[in-house]
């Protein structure tokens, strides 16, 4: 809503007795007559006001200050309010998100199933991770399964906001509860097509999501309004004083949206101006607000400009700039078209256009690319073709930085399960199930941890590189936002293992785990257990070990070494070495690390290792009589296959031995 500073005033200055210009006339004893008049009737009001229901997360992970604050705005102004989640059993809040001593347990007061949207004035969802569990049309998998909810309880919050809306009340969300209107499907589009939001920019939880996984914080909520066509602000504190979030409230139309935690106070008023002030019109006969002052359609004009291919992910493309007559106006910036492959991405706010996935930048595949832009005031809009010429880049590629050495650190444990120890990081867990984090801090430089529930905070060059021991359990350890080194031993039990943006060093240890390597150039091993590695980006090196292991190699020219047992190798992108088997060597560390480098040197070195027949004197090739599958991808790849290993996928330029 335009004019939502405007219209909270006088709907504020009216709920105090404060009297408006339409009063300027009357006398001074009659303005005060009804300014008495005026309190009196808004308590009458809101006693007659259905009550409003909060939608909390079924018995686990709500925000508890995005409830409390939002509540108590909304009880302070006179209305009533309910609390609704899949059950009625005691829900528990995030830790550390304001919910006091007694820890914030909570119980619906009735089942969603049992809402009737006629009984009630608003639908508030609330924020945290648990609000993932009513999204209704969300096309991935949590990785954490309470997230995931059921598909009945799905379309039950689906049908209720279908409800809502067919009876024009207000629909309203805060922080991640947005990403539940986002995914909401009315009449077969989503609820926020088209509408101005506020929301958070903190990212979701992991998921595998359109085919990709993404890990914890990775997949933010602007993406995911994006797909749904709806209309952002672009980065905290957007909306009033920049330096804030507790006024970033937005008002389209019914629905009501908030950024965050910051901003649930205000989210309440908002919420209770807005009822109060319907009932208030209904009263008078007509509405509120005075007419809007006539609103003229931005302007954006065509433009053209020219990138390398394969330019780094965030590189500034070029910036749109649109211009509009009405100087109130907050501009943004979409991408309407043209974007299918994802490879570039538009700053709202600003109309930044940057690469967000160098992968299809190729000048081979698509030398030019037309992208159509809108730009919208909140009300209307207008749109441009921008055309994006890819230029042709030699794409020989320089020696790939070297992998950590091998583990496991020679560092003395310290006492404190956190500690900095000369410039080194050591984070351990415990014998049972852990949640390790570590991640940049605000301040450049410094690092956070969160170990099952308790930060920890570390200034900037104080730490060089870190070490995490996970120890037993089956345990989630993240460091891929780390730009320094990591050593990451996962210990006995089933884990989820994420390397830093820096080279990583990961051993998985004992049991079934889930690796995921970063950016950089990493060795990867998965130890005894049927592993599902991802080595992503940079050259890297694979040991899958024993059991049956799933070994993808992503870019980079890598090596894939299934090890005993039944493998499933797939080299993807770039030139890769895919031995089905093992390697032993006299050093196993250094002669790898060795033959990496050589690999990574240029074609005819891979070529000539490749020549000299089992990769040179320093190895031999151990086989198994398990039967592994190799997939070849893309590039020049050399398959090393036992004489039962099956070969699924062989491209032209590819070599295959079998031994």
């Amino acid at each position: 809503m335009k004019h939502l500073w405007k219209w909270l005033g006088e709907a504020l200055r009216r709920s105090t007795g404060e009297s408006s210009s339409r009063s300027h006339s009357r006398s001074k004893n009659r303005r005060g007559r009804l300014r008495l008049e005026s309190l009196e009737s808004r308590a009458m009001m809101a006693s007659d006001i259905l009550p409003v229901l909060m939608v909390v997360a079924d018995q686990s992970d709500f925000y508890y200050q995005e409830y409390g604050d939002t509540r108590m705005s909304i009880e302070a102004a006179g209305l009533d309010v309910q609390v609704a989640a899949t059950t009625t059993n005691p829900t528990v809040p995030h830790v550390n998100t304001g919910e006091g001593a007694d820890g914030g347990l909570l119980t619906p007061d009735l089942a969603l199933a049992d809402v009737n949207a006629s009984d009630y004035s608003a639908i508030v969802f609330v924020g945290g991770w648990g609000s993932s569990m009513y999204q209704y049309a969300f096309p991935g998998t949590y990785s954490d399964g309470r997230y995931n909810g059921d598909l009945a309880t799905k379309g039950v919050v689906n049908e209720l906001i279908n409800d809502f809306v067919e009876q024009d009340k207000y629909v309203t969300a805060i922080c991640h509860g947005t990403t539940v209107l986002a995914w909401a499907r009315v009449d077969g589009v989503s609820l926020l097509a088209g509408r101005t939001v506020a929301i958070p920019y903190i990212g979701s939880p992991a998921t595998f999501y359109q085919g990709q996984y993404y890990g914890y914080f990775e997949l933010s909520q602007q993406a995911q309004m994006d797909f749904n066509g709806a209309i952002t602000q672009g980065s905290s504190g957007a909306i009033g004083d920049p330096d804030t979030a507790a006024d970033d409230v937005w008002v389209d139309g019914k629905i009501i949206t908030a950024e965050n935690y910051d901003s649930a106070a205000m989210f309440g008023q908002v919420i209770a101006s807005h009822l109060l002030a319907d009932a208030e019109g209904d009263d008078e006969g007509g509405p509120i607000d005075p007419p809007p002052p006539t609103n003229h359609a931005p302007t954006i004009a065509d433009g053209s400009m020219s990138i390398e291919e394969n330019s780094a992910i965030a590189t500034l493309v070029v910036q749109v700039s649109g211009s509009d007559v009405d100087p109130e106006d907050l501009l943004t910036y979409s991408i309407v078209s043209g974007n299918e492959s994802g490879i570039f991405s538009i700053d709202a706010a600003t109309g930044e256009i940057r690469i967000a996935s160098s992968t299809n930048l190729d000048f081979e595949a698509d030398a030019l690319h037309t992208l159509v832009v809108a730009v919208s005031d909140g009300e209307l809009s207008s749109e441009a073709s921008i055309e994006i010429a890819v230029l042709d880049v030699d794409e020989t590629p320089p020696p790939p930085p070297m992998p950590l050495p091998p583990g496991p650190s020679n560092l003395t444990l310290p006492a404190s399960p956190v500690a900095v120890v000369d410039g080194v990081l050591i984070v351990q867990g415990t014998e049972g199930a852990d949640y390790l984090y570590v991640y940049p801090g605000a301040q450049a430089g410094s690092v956070m941890v969160y170990r099952n529930g308790q930060y920890f905070s570390f200034a900037a060059g104080t730490v060089n590189s870190a070490v995490i021991h996970a120890l037993g359990g089956d345990d989630f350890v993240g460091t891929c936002m780390l730009n320094l080194s990591v050593e990451i031993y996962g210990g006995n039990g089933h884990d989820e293992l994420h390397g830093a943006i820096a080279p990583s060093y990961i051993d998985g240890g004992e049991g079934s785990d889930r690796i995921y390597g970063g950016a950089s150039s990493d060795w990867i091993v998965g130890g005894n257990g049927d592993d599902q590695i991802e080595a992503r980006g940079g050259a890297d090196l694979v040991q899958g070990g024993a059991g049956t292991d799933t070994i993808n190699g992503g870019l980079g020219n890598d090596i894939l070494i299934g090890g005993q047992g039944p493998d499933r190798l797939n080299g993807q992108a770039d030139d890769d070495l895919l031995i089905g088997g093992d390697l032993q060597s006299a050093a196993v560390g250094a002669s790898l690390l060795g033959l990496l480098a050589q690999w990574n040197t240029d074609a005819a070195t891979r070529a000539q290792i490749w020549d000299q027949g089992d990769l040179g004197g320093d190895f031999s090739v151990v086989g198994d009589s398990a039967v592994d599958c190799l997939f070849s991808g893309s590039g020049n790849d050399w398959l090393l296959a036992g004489l039962t290993d099956y070969i699924y996928q062989q491209e032209p330029g590819d070599e295959l031995v079998r031994r």
